[in-house]
């Protein structure tokens, strides 16, 4: 995937954002990644990651919050200049009681050294009543109705087939009991297996094996049960509690008073969060690329390619950046260049 606006793989920007709901201790983390996903023009990406974030962390206790980030989702959408809807999402969500409940399941089954257990195949007639649901989902459901619930979520993680997906997601929810109609994911698989993985565990908690090879999660800072706080915490992302915002911390630093070669060493708050390949398979390009061809992989990004093209530069099918004559291309590198390769070690290796 191409860079972001401060030199990030997207890829590992997204996942550090997902990720941040689990292990950050502030909420200055996922704020920093949803703005640096903003910044970049990647905002379908900044969605996503929002929606993921909630179904890896909150969607077991607080159902309801999915209708807020619609709410949000919409307001944003209408009036795009207003990105205080989309940090309102960030805030919301990390007021949550979060767990790593979901997430842990996730890592651990689609892990590429756990493999689908062949007694996940069952064999015989099934009952009777399986045939109120899609045929499609019946091993899943049976796997659950037989009080096996670890075979199911194998067999969902291990699915790349987005229509197996939709169908077993309805059938999950309707033989469990959703709180809320089931949403239809027209092609983000992630999000699909998901929220089935949420609405299983709603219902049928359980935990992942002691020796997976996964990355295991505890419960996120701040989220362990004190029964003299959650009232406090019902007030702001309670059920009935839809309708109120919380106002997120200003972090912006004056970008205006900052030369080119500061803008990362100033700007760069976070490394790539060390679990990202959870969510991504593609590894980030290495230091020594991003010093010797980190133009090329801006190529992608919005707010980079608009930069490049505002002063004359042409970006080739094949992700290649030119520009039109030497003049055109020194007042570009004048202007923008942050000089990644002169930055101290430490601001390097956060791409690691």
């Amino acid at each position: 995937m191409p860079l972001t606006n401060l030199l990030y793989d997207c890829d590992h920007a997204v996942a550090s954002l997902i990720l941040s709901f689990v292990t950050a201790k502030t909420i200055e983390e996922p704020i920093f990644w949803c703005n640096e996903l903003l910044d970049s023009g990647f905002i379908q990406q900044t969605f996503n990651a929002l929606w993921t974030a909630f179904y890896s962390t909150a969607a077991i206790d607080y159902p309801h919050i999915r209708d807020y980030i619609t709410t949000k989702t919409m307001l944003w959408v209408e009036n795009q200049s207003e990105r205080k809807h989309i940090l309102h999402i960030v805030t919301k969500l990390f007021v949550c009681r979060r767990s790593s409940h979901t997430l842990n399941h996730f890592a651990h089954y689609t892990h590429p050294t756990v493999k689908l257990e062949l007694s996940t195949i069952l064999r015989g007639k099934g009952p009777a009543w399986l045939t109120e649901y899609d045929p499609a989902s019946h091993l899943v459901i049976r796997h659950i109705h037989r009080k096996s619930p670890e075979k199911a979520i194998s067999i969902i993680c291990r699915s790349e087939n987005i229509q197996f997906l939709n169908a077993t997601a309805i059938a999950c929810d309707n033989y469990l009991g959703a709180p809320c109609a089931t949403p239809s994911f027209p092609s983000n698989i992630n999000l699909a297996k998901l929220h089935i993985i949420s609405s299983i565990l709603r219902k049928k908690i359980h935990n992942i094996p002691n020796d997976s090879p996964s990355n295991t999660f505890n419960t996120p800072h701040g989220c362990e049960y004190n029964p003299k706080k959650e009232a406090a915490r019902n007030a702001l992302c309670g059920p009935f509690e839809n309708y109120i915002d919380i106002t997120p911390p200003n972090y912006n630093e004056n970008k205006l008073k900052l030369n080119n070669y500061q803008i990362l060493s100033k700007l760069r708050k976070f490394s790539h969060h060390p679990a990202s390949n959870i969510f991504t398979n593609n590894k980030p390009p290495s230091i020594q690329d991003v010093r010797e061809n980190w133009l090329n992989l801006c190529s992608g990004c919005p707010t980079w390619e608009s930069k490049i093209k505002k002063y004359g530069g042409i970006i080739n099918e094949n992700g290649k950046v030119t520009f039109k004559d030497e003049e055109s291309f020194e007042q570009f590198h004048n202007k923008f260049d942050l000089e990644f390769d002169e930055q101290p070690s430490w601001v390097q290796q956060m791409n690691e």
